[in-house]
């Protein structure tokens, strides 16, 4: 590109992606306050992106500022704020390695920035391999630590195959389309060319690219990672991969389908079917296995690896049976599962200080030893499990909803049925919290930073499930700010 050109672009879209690179940078050079500059960073990059009057447009082609990226980056930076707050002072984060950890947990939250806002194929793999090799490193930072080392080689090894995976289907679609624009690809594939023909090749190869996309997003085929990783990895390091990476996961899922969307056809082309049935069946899969094998488990890392699994299934749903709200429910179903999630991983993170293991026995006399954190953590789960007037309720009753309009209510009724399967192995944890320990203990230290956490993520939890239309309608609103009433740029059926 002429030097022109280059300077003709718009910069000031950057910015907020620039100041999480610098702040990651600077976390390592500021070594006694990295975690407080990490934080300032966050909300220097929160405010540029939200504090000023944000403009749609796109950058080189490859790169766009829309209501969707507005919705995900917030999603990831108030994510990475949370968990910030909650590393801060972790028993699994070592006080000499937490400038590393400030800086790679930046890098992270900058892939999944640019995962929010990448619309070519390129760009999208750069975001992806930036958030996974800074999440290969974040897991694997305890040496000396056996399941930490054993998690963090699974990770690798599950990573690059699913990196290898990729570009084996990437390369089919650009092969074939010549092209690496997400918009692109989707109207090459709705008008092909005289001659050309959208065969099961272009099948085989999103279908590899939606298989490599599992593994950020802890859905089948590459989810056998999960259990071992978020064991193994600090509690602050498994609350991001839980939901801040998931979150990313699923932005980059959202472009790709996207780019067939806005094809010509839509909904109603021949390739998005077959693209629908696939997701269908990776969704159904999910929720059966990861809510059927988390029955057997007895600690709680572990079992919340599971959970994660399952409430990726849910959340691949709106994909699956697309209709006119499918966008809005996927983003209040993952705004809903970072607050439960986060608090859920916070009260853990206090119970592992005091007791040093985080099996779910750790938990006997929480109720006694600290009634907020009890209390807390039975308004967390219930929303995990989707009771009513909780976030999780109606964040299930929303993709139950869009799964009956979108025609795919088989999966509502698999929706339901492994969300009463689930009711034993969360009202299982819950027992445990509430069940009187053998032994006298002390009561439990909370540190202010962690039960401030806790309160905010479990009061923003009822908040949401009191108030879910204003939430849907504030979801709404951040994404028509920028572009108009069409959620993607294009209209729906």
């Amino acid at each position: 590109m002429p030097t022109a050109n280059l300077w003709s672009l718009p910069w000031s879209m950057l910015w907020p992606e620039t100041v999480v690179l610098l702040g990651a940078m600077a976390a390592l050079v500021l070594r006694q306050v990295a975690f407080e500059s990490a934080l300032l960073t966050v909300l220097l990059s929160l405010w540029l992106r939200f504090g000023t009057t944000s403009h749609p447009g796109t950058f080189a082609g490859a790169y766009r500022v829309d209501g969707f990226t507005l919705l995900f980056q917030a999603l990831v930076l108030v994510g990475t704020l949370m968990l910030l707050v909650l590393a801060r002072r972790s028993p699994g984060v070592p006080p000499e390695r937490r400038p590393e950890y400030a800086s790679l947990f930046l890098f992270a939250a900058l892939g999944g920035m640019i995962l929010a806002g990448a619309t070519d194929l390129v760009l999208l793999f750069v975001g992806l391999e930036t958030l996974s090799i800074a999440s290969y490193i974040l897991v694997g930072m305890r040496k000396g630590n056996r399941a930490s080392a054993e998690g963090a080689m699974k990770y690798i090894l599950s990573g690059a195959t699913a990196t290898a995976v990729f570009l084996f289907g990437a390369s089919y679609l650009v092969g074939w389309t010549g092209a690496t624009d997400l918009g692109e690809i989707g109207r090459r594939l709705a008008a092909p060319a005289p001659g050309e023909f959208a065969g099961p090749l272009l099948i085989v190869g999103f279908m590899f690219v939606l298989a490599a996309l599992s593994f950020k997003i802890v859905s089948l085929p590459f989810y056998m990672w999960a259990p071992d990783v978020y064991q193994g990895a600090p509690i602050a390091v498994t609350t991001f991969l839980a939901a801040v990476s998931k979150t990313a996961g699923f932005a980059a899922l959202a472009r790709i389908l996207e780019g067939v969307l806005a094809a010509p056809g839509g909904p109603g082309s021949p390739f998005w079917r077959e693209m629908s049935t696939m997701l269908a069946i990776l969704a159904a899969a999910s929720m059966v296995a990861g809510n059927v094998i988390a029955l057997r488990q007895k600690n709680t890392k572990r079992l919340l690896a599971y959970s994660s699994i399952a409430h990726a299934g849910y959340l691949l749903i709106p994909l699956a049976a697309f209709n006119a709200m499918t966008f809005q429910q996927l983003a209040f179903y993952l705004w809903a599962y970072l607050f439960m999630n986060v608090g859920v991983f916070a009260v853990l993170d206090q119970v592992a200080r005091a007791q040093g293991s985080t099996d779910m026995a750790a938990l006997n006399g929480l109720s006694r030893r600290s009634p907020l954190l009890a209390a807390a953590l039975t308004i967390l789960v219930l929303s995990l499990a989707g009771m009513p007037l909780t976030a999780g309720f109606f964040a299930k009753w929303y993709v139950l909803t869009g799964a009956l309009a979108g025609g795919k209510g088989w999966l509502g009724f698999v929706l339901i049925a492994t969300t009463v399967v689930s009711y034993a192995y969360y009202f299982h944890l819950l027992r445990h919290a509430w069940t009187r320990a053998e032994e006298e203990l002390p009561p439990l230290r909370v540190s202010w930073p962690v039960g401030a956490l806790v309160v905010i993520a479990a009061g923003l939890t009822l908040l949401i499930g009191v108030f879910p239309g204003q939430w849907l309608g504030g979801l709404q609103q951040m994404m028509d700010a920028v572009q108009g009433a069409a959620a993607f740029g294009f209209k729906t059926r």
